[in-house]
């Protein structure tokens, strides 16, 4: 089974979202090869409804097409991008989702595109992966791994002297499932949790939080961001809403309830083990 994809594009590239600042992958993680300067126009999706291309030179293995980005550089693009258009944004997560067709990104710099109009353009990763270190960083760019992947996650890798694969966060295949349930008990009745309501608040949409809210379509973002819900309201389709399930709260009565809380909790319990918070976040902060 393999993942629904967001962009209409055939899907590109391995890619790899790197958190260590000090480490900068001159060759590549799995194959030890040198990697090359490769300049492409990243689209990312940050919380809860912003979606932002950015031109930027990622790290390239041409032996594993791997496309390898640095978490710190790319923060610290979106906090200058978000203190001048919207400042209240920063410190809210984000996906890197895919790559845009070069021509498409250079006429969005002039009229940018809606998010109904960007999938035409987008090209999915074939696979999203993540290396952890295991020993000192000196001697990690010498080291190769020795991967074991699967599309849209990274399994478990025998552990060698430089880097080992982290475990995803997702099941995939089961929220794979969970995803193709939910389209077809659409539209699901939910309320927002209050994080929500405070963070849309905050971009200017009122949300009641004892009032519903439909789920009018649901996608699966990979093991980065997940299962995502559009709750659009009516009559604002030219500004979707696009959040985690995770921020949702189903009726006890729906037949899904018992999938959706379980997924809910376990995608919780993951993120808050593996960084301390759900997900990656943008921070006004100096990577050093």
């Amino acid at each position: 089974m393999t993942t629904k994809q967001l962009g209409k594009l055939h899907p590109q590239f391995d890619f790899f979202l790197n958190p260590y600042n000090d480490l900068r992958f001159t060759r590549c993680p799995r194959c030890s090869e040198k990697t090359v300067h490769r300049k492409l126009p990243l689209v990312i999706w940050v919380d809860p409804h912003y979606p932002v291309s950015l031109n930027y030179t990622c790290c390239y293995c041409k032996s594993c097409d791997l496309l390898i980005v640095h978490k710190n550089e790319i923060e610290d693009l979106l906090v200058k991008i978000f203190q001048e258009r919207a400042p209240q944004i920063v410190g809210n997560g984000y996906t890197v989702i895919g790559t845009m067709e070069k021509l498409a990104w250079k006429q969005g710099v002039q009229k940018p595109l809606d998010f109904q109009t960007m999938p035409e353009y987008l090209h999915d990763f074939n696979q999203v992966l993540k290396f952890e270190l295991s020993t000192n960083l000196s001697e990690q760019a010498q080291t190769p791994v020795d991967a074991k992947v699967s599309m849209g996650s990274a399994h478990i890798g025998r552990r060698k002297e430089g880097i080992t694969t982290r475990t995803s966060v997702d099941d995939v295949p089961k929220a794979i499932i969970l995803v193709e349930k939910m389209k077809s008990a659409l539209p699901i009745i939910s309320r927002p949790t209050k994080v929500l309501v405070n963070v849309l608040k905050k971009q200017g949409l009122k949300l009641d939080p004892y009032r519903d809210v439909q789920i009018r379509d649901v996608h699966y973002m990979g093991d980065e961001g997940g299962i995502t819900c559009n709750i659009t309201p009516a009559g604002k389709e030219t500004t979707p809403v696009l959040c985690s399930i995770t921020h949702l709260l189903i009726p006890r009565e729906h037949p899904l309830y018992s999938e959706i809380r379980m997924y809910q909790k376990d995608r919780e319990g993951k993120l808050a083990k593996d960084f301390g918070a759900a997900g990656f976040t943008i921070s006004p902060r100096n990577h050093r």
